[in-house]
């Protein structure tokens, strides 16, 4: 069911509901087949945690995309700066080949993010065995610590965007659960209400009811 299907049914409910409470012969009939204010109350507190989940589902799901944009802006500007880092390095490590593994400066470079970190990780936390020798070739200190920052402010966002996710979809499972207990609550409700008011068409439309031969 799309959102829009969902949000007619929340709305639906609602009314229904409201109406059963509100008008006061609904509720006389529906209150002589033990739907009084306490049994709908039932419903109304359904309804309600459905649309508590709903809010947390979405705001996790806003919170992983953000840690995801945030990612994404992070890695840009350190592409930038360990592009050219690397290239220097390369040059300037050229006669020190028992550096290269450990920088992981040999080969293409990753794209899947972990993996990606991994190189780049490398080449920044073990800076400080070759500073002596990459001073002289333009990469300062102070771009290495700010690189450090970002790859470790990059991890922060994994985890958030991680955590995001897990939330997301915990919220999801306890949604759809009410969601079920809602439906088989409404569905009952429905099915008592086609006795209780079938003397009153009128009020089964009030609640949503499509009586046959009304147009």
């Amino acid at each position: 069911m799309d959102n829009k299907n969902k949000e007619q049914k929340k709305e639906w409910v609602y009314l229904a509901v409201e109406a059963t409470l509100q008008h006061e012969g609904i509720a006389a009939n529906m209150a002589r087949f033990g739907y009084d204010e306490t049994r709908m109350q039932e419903a109304k507190n359904k309804l309600g945690s459905v649309r508590i989940w709903d809010t947390k589902h979405f705001d996790h799901i806003g919170m992983q995309k953000k840690a995801t944009k945030d990612i994404k802006s992070e890695r840009k500007q350190v592409d930038k700066i360990y592009t050219k880092h690397l290239k220097l390095a390369r040059i300037a490590l050229e006669d020190h080949s028992n550096f290269w593994d450990l920088l992981k400066l040999e080969g293409e470079r990753h794209q899947a993010l972990p993996n990606w970190l991994d190189q780049v990780g490398s080449f920044y936390f073990n800076y400080d065995r070759v500073a002596h020798i990459l001073a002289s070739y333009n990469i300062t200190q102070e771009e290495v610590e700010q690189v450090k920052a970002m790859l470790e402010a990059i991890q922060d966002y994994r985890v958030a965007q991680s955590m995001s996710k897990s939330h997301a979809q915990e919220a999801t499972r306890q949604r759809n659960k009410v969601s079920r207990e809602l439906d088989e609550w409404m569905q009952e409700f429905m099915y008592v209400a086609k006795l209780a008011l079938k003397d009153n068409p009128q009020y089964l439309e009030a609640l949503g009811k499509i009586v046959k031969g009304k147009k």
